[in-house]
């Protein structure tokens, strides 16, 4: 009988990780900050609309995998754009995002 092979939670997380910061790497490389915000937002506001729209259980699913996918790059790239902005005081804006962005 095989054995299985199971990946430590933490290891999967730090993996996701490390793929999501290549990604938005390269995204941010593509397009600008802003570009990429409003593309994300309009892309979750679509993914909602379309999971009003949806009646199947695997396409629920796939569109929940692809909102919150789309949700983190956001997430990334307007903590991307506000630390660019905030120029010497980028302590002081990464905690206020931080404190306000904690939910």
């Amino acid at each position: 009988m095989a054995s299985i092979v199971r990946t430590p939670p933490l290891l999967a997380v730090k993996n996701g990780r490390f793929v999501l910061a290549l990604l938005i790497d390269r995204l941010l490389r593509l397009f600008k900050e802003k570009t990429l915000i409003k593309s994300c937002l309009l892309l979750c506001v679509a993914i909602l609309l379309l999971m009003l729209l949806s009646g199947d259980f695997w396409h629920v699913l796939i569109l929940i995998l692809l909102f919150f996918s789309v949700n983190a790059i956001l997430r990334l790239s307007i903590n991307t754009l506000l630390s660019k902005m905030a120029g010497n005081e980028q302590g002081f804006v990464a905690g206020a995002n931080n404190a306000y962005g904690a939910w």
